[in-house]
């Protein structure tokens, strides 16, 4: 919208996403690094919050983060059924060659991936 922060607009626009969703059939929902707007902290918070709502609804979510926080939680909720959903995790695999490359598989696996930012940061030329 126009004149607001990019926190304003963010919760904007998940207030009219939730709207139209508290009200459909069960669908399947994608999400691109939720709530990217806020502090981590508060990121986590209403990215679990809202995945929550949402399967409470019937709605089956597919979420893209880099929030380690939110990942180590979802884990945690998988592990003890403390969670509403039905948590599965998968990534596109990235490997290493034996000199130390990054090499981009493209393959969808299951689990969680570790973070290969560092890494990515020397392939662009950073000083990571």
């Amino acid at each position: 919208g126009e004149g607001l922060s990019s926190f304003q607009a963010d919760i904007k626009n998940w207030n009219d996403a939730l709207k139209v969703l508290d009200d459909a059939a069960p669908s399947f929902v994608f999400v691109d690094e939720p709530f990217s707007s806020v502090p981590s902290k508060y990121q986590e918070a209403l990215l679990l919050s809202t995945l929550e709502h949402l399967a409470s609804k019937g709605h089956r979510i597919v979420v893209a983060t880099h929030n380690h926080g939110a990942i180590k939680k979802l884990e945690e909720a998988k592990k003890t059924g403390s969670s509403k959903a039905d948590i599965t995790f998968h990534n596109m695999r990235t490997d290493k060659d034996d000199e130390g490359s990054l090499v981009f598989t493209r393959q969808f696996t299951e689990g969680v991936a570790p973070s290969m930012a560092v890494e990515v940061a020397r392939l662009i030329g950073g000083a990571a």
